[in-house]
Parts: C-alpha cells; sequence; structure tokens
C-alpha cells in the first residue's frame, strides 16, 4: 500500500517462510471477515430494536433493513441506501466488505460525470474563473486517481495499514472536491450554486465509502488484528524491503554525497533550476531520487507532478537553500496555485530547505509550500511568507524541526499532518488583523485529518506586542487541531481560539490542548466552546502522536528522519556504516546500548525523587516549620515553598519564581528535573523576544559603522544562544543520569550567558541610555539563562552526591579510542603521525592544491557532518579573514608547522571593528581541530583590541599552533577548549574570554606594549557563579619575548565579577611582578573572582608579595588543583583521546601507556626512561637551557635516544644535531 514497498528484496529462507504465513493468515482471515463484520456491524447498528438474524436466507425486507442499518451511520443516509440497494442481491448474506467495495465504484462511476459537467461549465466561465476551472480539473483529477488506488486496495483488510491507506485516500478525496469549491469563493453565488450541484453526488458517495470504511475498521479494531502482523525489519531497525542502494542512502549522514542529480545556481551542477532536475526524474519509480539543490535563491515556482515519485529533495540548509516566489490571490491566482513549491507526487521528503513567499501580507493568500503528497516528510526545512504559509492539503504529512513564519491562518489544510520539534513564528500582519497559527479544514466527521502541533515553540517574530495571537479558527465544520506538549510564549491570547465569523463555533469542531508550557498555556480564560477540550487525557492526546495519527512506525523510519513515536519515546534511524548485523561488534554495541537504556529506564523514575527530595531538603535546612512533602497532592502551598526553596539557590530567585511558578502543575510531584527543562524552554523563548527587540532598536539611533557591527554582533551572538538553547532542551531527562549530560548542559548554558554578554561589551562605547536599553532587552533572557544554570547546578550536586559513573555507558576500545561511535576512517586518521596525507581538501598560495584560499576550502565542508574534514594548508601567509561557521562540524585545519604556515589579517578595535568581530580566524563550529598553524593579527599594540584567534566552539583543540598579536590576541570565547604545545604572545589581557579552557605545555610570551602600558597575562570574563568557566594554565612556561626589564607583566587581571583563572605547575620567570595580578580598576578585585596558584616553579613563582585579595588562593591543594585539569575541568577523557592530540588528563605529567619507543635495547627500561624523558622536557623550558647544555650533562646515550623521541616542538629542533647521540 505505501510507495516504497514495492522495493525489490533478495529472496531468503526467512523471507519464503513469512510470505506464506502471510498468504495463509490472509487466505483464513478473509473468510472469517465477511461473518466477523456482518454480526458485528449489523448488531451494532441494530442495537435491540429487533431480533432478525443478517444471514443467508433473509427475506428481502430484512436485508434492506440490514443495509439501511449501515446507511444510517453515515452522513448521507439517503443517498447511501438509494445508490447501493440495486446493486446488491437481495439474496446474498450482507456483506460490507464487498458493500464498501461497491460504494467506492459508485463514487467512482459518478465522478467522470462532474468532471463532464465542469467542462459544459467551462465554455461559459467568466474569465476571472479560468484558472479557479483549471485548478479544479486538476483536483478532481487527483480525486480519480486517490479511488483508483482504493479500489484497487481489495485484498488485504486484515491490515491496519491497509486501513489507514485507505481512510487517508478517501479523506483526500472530499478535500479535493472541497479545494475545488474553495477555489470559486469569489465567484457568483449561482456559479457556485450551479458547481455545488454538480459535485453533490460525488461528495456524497466518497463521504459514503469513507463511513462504511470506518465501520469496518472500528469492528477490526475491536478484535485487536496486529497493526504490523505481516511487516518485515531488520536488526537496524529498517524494512526488509529496502533496496541496497536506499539502505545506503539511508544509513549516510549527508544524502547530498549519494545526489542522482545535483542543481546549482552559479552553474557547477548539472542543471541551474530545480525544474529543470525535476524533469529528469523517472514516473512512478519505486527507488529514491535524490536531487541536491546547493545554496543560494531559485526564483522559481516548482511542481513535483503527481507521477513523480519518491522524491528527496536536500539543500546546504533552510537559510541557504531557498526557493522563493510571489505567485498570490489579490493578482487574480487562486490560492492552490499560488504556491512557490508544490508537492502531488507521493514519497516526498525536502531537507535543509527554505521555501517562501514574498507576496507580502498586502497579497492576502500566497501559499509558500503546498503538500499533496502522501507519506511525505520535511526535515529542518523553513517556511516563510504571511497569510497561508504553509498548506498541508490532503494525505499524511510529518515535519520535523522545521521554522514556519506567518500571519493568518498560515498553517491550514485537510492533510492528516504532525509537525514536531519546529518553531512557529507569528509575525506582524497588516493593520487591523490578527494572527492565526492554524486553520484546519476537515468538513466530514470520518476523515482522518487534522493539525498536530508536538513539542513545538511558539514565539513572536518581530515586535506582537499590540497584535491578537490565537492558536486557530476553525475553517470547516469538523476542523481538528491538537497543540500538546508543546511551548506557548506570552504572544497567545488568553482566549486561545478565534472564531470563523460571529462569536461561536461549530460544535462539531475538535480543538484541544495537553501539557503545553509558557505563559501562553494557561486554559482558564479559554473560549468555551462545546468543540473545546483543555485538557485532554494521556489516552486521548496519544491518539495524536506520530505513531497513532499518522501511522509513523510503518513508514518515517525509511526516511531516516528521526520522530517521537509516542508522546515520550525517541524513534530514528541512525547508521554507523556497519554492513553485518552479526558483526561482533555491533552485538556488543547493541548489548551496551541496551544496558544504557535499562540503566536510564531505572534511573530516570529514581533520579526525579532523589533529587527533589535532596535539593528541597538541601534548601529548606532545619527549618523549625512544619515538614514539606514533595509528593503527588501536596497542595498550592507546599508546592509553592518547594519552588521557592530551589530559586533561593539562583541568582535571581524572584524571576525564578515568576516565570516557572505559572508552568508547573501542582497536583503533580515536585520534579526539579522537570523544572530544569521549563527553565530553559522559558530562557529560549526571551532570548527569541530579544533578538526580535535588536530588528528595532536602530530607530532614533546614530547608525554609524561601529553600532551597525555591533548589532550584527548581538544578531550572531543571539542566533549562537538559541541554537545551545535548542542542544539544551533535547537533553531528555534520564541522560542526566549521565555525567557527560552534565557537563555538556553546563558548558551549553554557560556559553549561552557569555554571548549575551559580549552583545553588551560590543556597545561599551555607546551611550548610556543606549547601553540601559540593550541591557533590558537582554535582561530576563540573561536572568532566565541564569535560573536554567542555578537549577541544573543543584542537580548536579545531588546526582555528584550518589556517585553515578561519568562514563558508565561509553565505549572505548585497547587503544584508549572511543571504540563504537569512531569510523575505521577517523580512526587512521587519528592513529597517523601525519594527518596531510588523509586530506580532504588541499589548499596552497602557490596553486600546487585545489584552492587557493582557507575560506575557498571551508565552502566544501559538508554542514553538521560527524566526519572529521581535514584541510591540509601548505606553507605560505594567506592574508584573509577566516570563519569556520556554527554548521562546519569537525573541520581539522592541518599546516606545516606554526612558523610556516600563517594565516593573517589586522582587523581591529580602533579602526572601528568590535572586538568580537576583529579575529583573523574565527571558529565556531563544535569539534574543531588545528595542528601546526600559525595564526596572526599585525594591527599593531597602538590599534588596541586585535584578535589573532577567537574559538566560540564545543571541544576544540590546538595543537602545536602559534597565535601572534599585542593586546586580546587569544581570543578563549565559549565552551570547551585544549591547547597543547602552542606559543602565545602579547601584552594586554592577551589570553582572555569565558570559556572553559586548559592550556598544557605551552610557551606563554609577554611583548614589549605600548608606552605606558603594563603587560596582562589573562583577563577572565565569568559573569556567572554557576558558570563552569574559567582559564586553566597547567605545565606551561611564561618568559618574556624581548626586553622587558621596564615593563610590569602580570599574570592577569578581573575582567568580570567571577573571573576564575589558575595557573599551576607551571614555569614562571622573572619577568612576573611580585604582586602577580592587577586590579581591573582602582585597588582591589570583587570578593567573588577565584584566582589560583599551585606548586609553580622560576623566580615569578614566589608568592610571598601577592595582593591580598579575598579571592585569590596562592597555594591550592592538590585536591582543589585537580579540579582544574583537564581530565576534570574539561571532561576531557570523554572526548580528548578522538582528537589524536596528546595531554595529561591529570596534575602529574605522565605519559600515555602505548607510545612506543622502538629501540629493543631500551626493552625494560622504557617507562622509567619515558618519565625521565618527560621531566628532562620540562627542566629543560623551566631553565631556558639550549640541548647541548642539557646532553653535556651526565645523560647515557641510551636515555638520550628515548629523550629525542619524546620532546617535540622547539626543543626538537635543537635536537636535530645530536640525534647521532
Amino acid at each position: 500500500m505505501h510507495p516504497h514497498k514495492v522495493y525489490g528484496r533478495q529472496a531468503s529462507f526467512d523471507d519464503h517462510r513469512r510470505s506464506r504465513k502471510r498468504i495463509i493468515i490472509i487466505g483464513l482471515s478473509t473468510v472469517a471477515l465477511a461473518v466477523i463484520v456482518t454480526v458485528a456491524v449489523v448488531t451494532a447498528t441494530h442495537g435491540r430494536k429487533s431480533s432478525s438474524s443478517g444471514g443467508v436466507g433473509n427475506s428481502a425486507s430484512s436485508f434492506s433493513t440490514s443495509l439501511k442499518a449501515v446507511c444510517d451511520k453515515t452522513v448521507y443516509p439517503a443517498s447511501c441506501f438509494s445508490s447501493l440497494s440495486p446493486m446488491i442481491g437481495s439474496s446474498q448474506p450482507l456483506d460490507p466488505v464487498k458493500l464498501f467495495h461497491l460504494a467506492v465504484q459508485v463514487a467512482m462511476d459518478e465522478l467522470p460525470r462532474a468532471v463532464q459537467h465542469l467542462r459544459d461549465l467551462g465554455l461559459r466561465v467568466h474569465m476571472e474563473n479560468l484558472s479557479a476551472m483549471d485548478s479544479c480539473a486538476e483536483l478532481l483529477e487527483l480525486a480519480m486517481d486517490r479511488l483508483n488506488d482504493t479500489a484497487a486496495a481489495h485484498s488485504d483488510l486484515t491490515s491496519e495499514e491497509a486501513l489507514d491507506d485507505l481512510k487517508a485516500w478517501l479523506s483526500a478525496v472530499i478535500t479535493y472536491k472541497d479545494t475545488c469549491m474553495d477555489a470559486f469563493e469569489a465567484a457568483s453565488a449561482e456559479f457556485r450554486a450551479d458547481m455545488d450541484k454538480f459535485l453533490k453526488n460525488s461528495t456524497e458517495f466518497t463521504s459514503n465509502s469513507l463511513a462504511i470504511l470506518t465501520q469496518i475498521a472500528n469492528v477490526l479494531g475491536s478484535i485487536k488484528l496486529r497493526r504490523r502482523l505481516l511487516e518485515y525489519s531488520d536488526a537496524d531497525g529498517l524494512p526488509r524491503w529496502l533496496s541496497a542502494t536506499d539502505r545506503r542512502l539511508l544509513q549516510s549522514r549527508d544524502p547530498r554525497a549519494s545526489a542522482n542529480i545535483v542543481v546549482a545556481k552559479d552553474g557547477s551542477g548539472k542543471y541551474k533550476t530545480i525544474k529543470a532536475a525535476l524533469a529528469a526524474v523517472p514516473d512512478k519509480s519505486n527507488k529514491r531520487f535524490v536531487i541536491y539543490v546547493k545554496k543560494g535563491v531559485y526564483n522559481e515556482n516548482v511542481k513535483v507532478e503527481k507521477n513523480t515519485w519518491n522524491v528527496m529533495m536536500v539543500g546546504d540548509g533552510k537559510d541557504a537553500t531557498i526557493v522563493s516566489g510571489s505567485l498570490n490571490f489579490v493578482d487574480g491566482t487562486p490560492t492552490f496555485k499560488t504556491a512557490t513549491f508544490s508537492v502531488l507526487g507521493k514519497g516526498f521528503i525536502a531537507r535543509d530547505m527554505g521555501f517562501r513567499n514574498t507576496a507580502g501580507p498586502a497579497k492576502h493568500q500566497a501559499v509558500a509550500l503546498m503538500s499533496n503528497s502522501d507519506l511525505s516528510v520535511f526535515y529542518r526545512c523553513r517556511f516563510d511568507a504571511y497569510q497561508d504559509t504553509l498548506y498541508a492539503n490532503s494525505l499524511r504529512q510529518f515535519y520535523r524541526e522545521c521554522d514556519i513564519y506567518g500571519t493568518v491562518d498560515f498553517i491550514f489544510g485537510n492533510a492528516a499532518v504532525v509537525l514536531q520539534a519546529c518553531n512557529i513564528f507569528p509575525r506582524v500582519p497588516m493593520k487591523g488583523q490578527w494572527d492565526t497559527i492554524t486553520a484546519q479544514g476537515k468538513t466530514d466527521p470520518n476523515q482522518n485529518t487534522g493539525i498536530v502541533l508536538h513539542a513545538c515553540s511558539v514565539q513572536p517574530f518581530g515586535d506582537l506586542s499590540s497584535v491578537k495571537v490565537y492558536l486557530g479558527r476553525p475553517w470547516k465544520d469538523y476542523s481538528t487541531t491538537v497543540f500538546m506538549k508543546s511551548v506557548l510564549s506570552g504572544i497567545i491570547n488568553p482566549a486561545g481560539w478565534l472564531a470563523w465569523s460571529g462569536n461561536s463555533a461549530p460544535s462539531t469542531i475538535f480543538y484541544a490542548e495537553y501539557q503545553n508550557t509558557g505563559p501562553g498555556s494557561s486554559t482558564k480564560n479559554r473560549v468555551k466552546w462545546k468543540g473545546v477540550r483543555t485538557s485532554l487525557t494521556q489516552q486521548q492526546a496519544s491518539g495524536f502522536t506520530v505513531g497513532s495519527f499518522l501511522a509513523g512506525n510503518s513508514w518515517i523510519p525509511a526516511t531516516a528522519v528521526p520522530f517521537n513515536a509516542a508522546d515520550n519515546s525517541m524513534a530514528s534511524v541512525e547508521a554507523f556504516g556497519q554492513a553485518n548485523p552479526l558483526d561482533p561488534d555491533r552485538l556488543e554495541a547493541r548489548r551496551r546500548t541496551r544496558k544504557r537504556i535499562a540503566i536510564i529506564g531505572f534511573s530516570t523514575v529514581a533520579l526525579a525523587v532523589i533529587v527533589a527530595v535532596a535539593i528541597v531538603s538541601a534548601t529548606h535546612g532545619s527549618s523549625k516549620k512544619s515538614p514539606v512533602s514533595i509528593g503527588a497532592g501536596d497542595g498550592t502551598r507546599s508546592f509553592s515553598t518547594s519552588l521557592k526553596a530551589v530559586c533561593d539557590k539562583t541568582v535571581y530567585p524572584d524571576s525564578c519564581f515568576t516565570s516557572l511558578s505559572p508552568m508547573m502543575s501542582r497536583s503533580q510531584p515536585f520534579d526539579p528535573l522537570k523544572l530544569f527543562h521549563y527553565a530553559v524552554r522559558v530562557a529560549m523563548e526571551e532570548t527569541s523576544k530579544a533578538a526580535q527587540h535588536f530588528s528595532g532598536l536602530g530607530s532614533g539611533v546614530r547608525m554609524d559603522d561601529t553600532f551597525l557591527s555591533a548589532m550584527d554582533s548581538c544578531g550572531k551572538l543571539l542566533g549562537l544562544a538559541l541554537d545551545l538553547f535548542n542542544d539544551s532542551a533535547a537533553v531528555a531527562p534520564g541522560d542526566l543520569t549521565s555525567g557527560e549530560a552534565l557537563d555538556n548542559l553546563k558548558t551549553w548554558l554557560s556559553a549561552v550567558i557569555t554571548y549575551h554578554d559580549t552583545c553588551l561589551d560590543g556597545f561599551e562605547t555607546a551611550s548610556a541610555e543606549l547601553r540601559a536599553k540593550i541591557s533590558a532587552y537582554l535582561r530576563n533572557s540573561t536572568q532566565f539563562t541564569s535560573n536554567s544554570l542555578a537549577i541544573l547546578t543543584q542537580i548536579a550536586n545531588v546526582v555528584g552526591s550518589i556517585k553515578l559513573r561519568r562514563r558508565l555507558l561509553e565505549f572505548s576500545d585497547g587503544s584508549g579510542l572511543p571504540g563504537y561511535w569512531l569510523s575505521s576512517k577517523d580512526r587512521r586518521l587519528l592513529q597517523s603521525s601525519d594527518p596531510r596525507s588523509s586530506a580532504n581538501v588541499v589548499v596552497a598560495k602557490d596553486g600546487s592544491g585545489k584552492y587557493k584560499t582557507i575560506n575557498a576550502a571551508l565552502k566544501e565542508v559538508p554542514e553538521k557532518s560527524n566526519k572529521r574534514f581535514v584541510i591540509y594548508v601548505k606553507k605560505g601567509f594567506y592574508n584573509e579573514n577566516v570563519r569556520v561557521a556554527k554548521n562546519m562540524w569537525n573541520v581539522m585545519v592541518v599546516g606545516d608547522g606554526k612558523d610556516a604556515t600563517t594565516v593573517s589579517g589586522s582587523l581591529n578595535a580602533v579602526d572601528g571593528t568590535p572586538t568580537f568581530e576583529t579575529a583573523t580566524f574565527a571558529v565556531f563550529g563544535r569539534g574543531f581541530i588545528a595542528r601546526d598553524m600559525g595564526f596572526r593579527n599585525t594591527a599593531g599594540a597602538t590599534k588596541h583590541q586585535a584578535v589573532a584567534m577567537m574559538a566560540s566552539a564545543d571541544q576544540v583543540v590546538f595543537y602545536r599552533c602559534l597565535f601572534d598579536a599585542f593586546q586580546d590576541t587569544l581570543y578563549l570565547h565559549s565552551q570547551r577548549q585544549f591547547y597543547r604545545d602552542c606559543d602565545i604572545y602579547g601584552t594586554v589581557d592577551f589570553i582572555f574570554g569565558n570559556a572553559v579552557a586548559v592550556l598544557q605545555a605551552c610557551s606563554i610570551l609577554p611583548r614589549v606594549p605600548m608606552t605606558g602600558q603594563q603587560d596582562t597575562i589573562t583577563a577572565q570574563g565569568k559573569t556567572d557563579p554557576n558558570q563552569n568557566t574559567g582559564i586553566s594554565i597547567h605545565a606551561c612556561s611564561v618568559r618574556p619575548f624581548g626586553n622587558l626589564s621596564s615593563v610590569r607583566v602580570y599574570l592577569g587581571r578581573p575582567w568580570k565579577p567571577y573571573s576564575t583563572t589558575v595557573f599551576m605547575r607551571s614555569t614562571l620567570s622573572a619577568v612576573i611582578n611580585p604582586a602577580g595580578w592587577l586590579p581591573w580598576s582602582g585597588d582591589s578585585a570583587p570578593s567573588t573572582i577565584y584566582y589560583g596558584e599551585h606548586r609553580n616553579v622560576g623566580p615569578g613563582a614566589r608568592t610571598k608579595n601577592r595582593v591580598k585579595w579575598k579571592g585569590l588562593r596562592t597555594s591550592l591543594t592538590q585536591q582543589q588543583a585537580n579540579g582544574f585539569t583537564v581530565g576534570s575541568f574539561i571532561s576531557g577523557n570523554s572526548w580528548q583521546p578522538a582528537t589524536g592530540v596528546r595531554y595529561f588528563a591529570g596534575l602529574e605529567l605522565k605519559k600515555k601507556k602505548k607510545t612506543k619507543i622502538s629501540d629493543p635495547v631500551i626493552g625494560p627500561l622504557r617507562v622509567r626512561l619515558q618519565q625521565q624523558s618527560e621531566l628532562a622536557v620540562v627542566r629543560l623550558r623551566e631553565q631556558h637551557l639550549t640541548a647541548e647544555g642539557w646532553f653535556r650533562g651526565s645523560f647515557s646515550p641510551l636515555f638520550a635516544r628515548a629523550f629525542l623521541l619524546n620532546v617535540g616542538g622547539d626543543e626538537h629542533r635543537q635536537l636535530n644535531s645530536w640525534r647521532e647521540v
């Protein structure tokens, strides 16, 4: 029944066995089905009125009574009886299954008559109705196709999938006829009456067919036939009927690589337009046909025709690949024809695409996308228009992680459609208009259609403070719409729903809400219509999930798009490129996965209780008040007390309580895990509002270049913040049993606060009035994010106290590399001593590579790829400002040496560029690695802030790199970062930011500043006590670059109130001022800072004359210092091995066990010699000795060889002449 299910499959014994089983089941059930359904249907409809039997030998009277009993359940009983009575012999038993197929045949026979009437009417139609006539003809043709499909499906009514198909197709037929009539909404009443008369019989007969089918389905449902009894699936969770080609495609993380055709605006593909590519798709193909559309704006109206099946269209991102049009109703095009992109062919998938209609609000109906495609999926797409943006017209559709923008009825139609994890953006309408999100078009009670919004977010796009926004309005009599488990912002009008006309709505509608959150979710003042249900039960809500409403489990897995099948479970197709399902590694991985699921399932239940008790008990303390219970039924007072106890631990307790109190159910147990997720959603909503405020900030403000640059930076930063909010919101409560998940959430939320701070810092030269205005825009967002982080910290403290293992569920192998999720290609790359040989792209200034610039090479990086992409940059000076965008994941840039391959720029603050934008090289994409590269900003000391490198990405690594500038050289902006064997040159605050950063075995080189300046190595920017951020400098060397005899050099100064910096086990030369640390202003520092020193050596390490600040700790204990190691501070053991960069997880500089020394003579002395050689490297750095001076000591040739094999960087080059030793 499904478009995919006719794929060829290889025969196997199991397949043949299942096929025989299927034939037997169908054979037996078909015999029984007629009897079961006949008895059940007729009994149900007769009730107790008579005792007549429906069996063989009934009289004509009893036959008519039975037929009438069935027809009485339809919407049009008279036409049902009169059309079907002549077609069934009264001497035969009444067979509802046969009756259904006869009803379909009657509807099919009637439809061509309606088409002929339409043609006759077309001869006398007015010009303004010609386009509507054309639409009607197309719709009735689609209706005939669906009736043909229905008539052909006469065998397997034992299958719920078959029943789902039939319901969908017949529901669509009715919708097509309704849409035909809607096309003539502007026509005269007389003309519409004629049209209605022509379509009357066909519409009624189709409705009768659907009603009879519904009765059959109800009977089958009552005897609980299994939904998927006859379905095939394999160990990967994919249907067995998938072809090998489709299997490989669905297991691919990036379907662009498997594209049949490439479309590119710039001519780099086979075609320049999408229409041209679609012309190459074979008709009615059961094989997936992939069209990759490269980034660009494609100004064309596209139509995927009804015979164009199983097309997948993939772009470069919803904001990068855009299809744009402007057809609209005001200019004379019927709504059905205005769509920029229209899909009729079944099995369509769109991924990472944008669709927009630019007609504007004054043109009224103007559709961006219309789908009439059965089993269609839209993933990570954007739909942008005003009125009628997204037209989900008919059949079954699924939308995941999409953005929909609009004003009036901007999600409408009569499909069976679920939008899941989508962002809904009402925008500013025409003057005098209100915004209505949905307008559902169900006209028949037996249609299986409706609009479901599940786990979505409704937030404003622009200033909607004076606009009323409603969840929807009832377009048709049986309008069906459900919002469940979604976040509804404060823009939603308290009434919730708007009448189509007048003050009420038909009693037959079904409007429902279930467990939504946010200020707009309160149902207290909702309209009091009979059809509105403000509190569905869980059982009722489960009928609107993907699994139930769309039967999604039977077809969405074959699209490789993630989905929640039920209210609270995630199902997705994840493939790791392993072909053999019996491979031992896969079996072991599955065993561990099952263990993980069991652990999470058990611990999630326990964790909420443990955390609630622990947090509330800790916060209540030993108060003499009556004890506070946290169970169900506590009552409003104890609930408020518990919430207040948690909020009192935050930095902003008032905003915590007022924002979260309306969202938590007082009838449920107090659940801090749920509270945390609510807090994240509230913060995310406020950040979105803040972003919209910035769009109107320019009015009344002098718009100079500095202001515009700061505005642009703020927009980028708030976009990054929303990305991290989405990541945080996606973490399930059960995953909070994992130390890694807690670390991730702390890092992401800490980064969000940093993004807000950086936005405000961009306006440091603005007027006090403007800064106050910006601060007000960001206040709620910053406070709510801080509250989220504080609640998470309380949860983490409890989880830590019950000692849940950090890596209980992680997979690793004997090499120290992750064993399960690391591909064989990545494993070879990381174990390679020279990744340049494995480069995907080569950049060479002299033209010997594929590209001459790094920016050009980065364009080839696939978006959000989980595979490592290596760019080898040959030696040379590259004068360009490089941006590794946020969707460029897992990029490795490798050079020929930190002094050989150099990226150079000169942007700076004095010339008008905000500090955030001055970086020569900026990284936003997670998992970035740089190796053997140099990064410079040549602006010079007089240009003040001029960044060489800025990293604002998670889990990034820099190995053997050089960062060369003056003020603000290295911007450790946010998230987790690791620097190993690097050189950093600078003057003022030249290592700064608010990341979670460890610099290990690096050389820090203060240089001569401007006259009158002092050198400060660090300026850490922590602003919230719960942020997990700071700068840790471990086993590094601080020594002067140039003559600094007249320059004071300090370890750092406190940029922000909670500034956190630690120097440990490093060599501090005499260049360090005895005071150690410098105030930001005045003579002291906030008492909330955390500055620490631990077992440093060298003349500058003496702490006797250090400043006497409360926040300075001059002799950290080993336990305290351990908190700032790679293993603890940045959770390095869970991700560092996968980078292939060496590191020390703890305080001690110990070599990893697997380091190889090849000379067999060394043998048993290997470990001791390795340790000695490491110590030699450290001492060499401490005392600044040359290799020659060191080796003229008493070391043996055996030790010398071990030393040579372990040193690197500058020391290794010093020892080149000593290799003969």
